[in-house]
């Protein structure tokens, strides 16, 4: 998910992500994630992928270069989406 052609889909409810090399159409890994994962957004410099997992309240800070959780964070709520400023 580092840019250049990379994205990311959901696989709900697997409680995973994703990453897809847009170029060729072809998945380059599974990432878990919360249970639930919602919805997922981009950091503005594309260095983090947040995913927001509903039935867990959490939101999960995923390392776009490597494609591994490095965080998980407590919202209180059950988050439905996600975005960054």
């Amino acid at each position: 998910m580092d840019g250049g052609g990379a994205g990311a889909d959901l696989v709900r409810p697997s409680g995973s992500v994703l990453a897809v090399d847009a170029s060729s159409n072809t998945v380059t890994a599974t990432i878990p994630v919360g249970n639930d994962a919602r919805d997922v957004a981009l950091s503005l410099d594309g260095r983090f992928v947040y995913v927001a997992n509903y039935n867990d309240s959490t939101v999960t800070v995923i390392r776009a270069s490597t494609n591994t959780v490095i965080g998980t964070i407590a919202v209180g709520h059950p988050p439905i989406a996600i975005s960054v400023a």
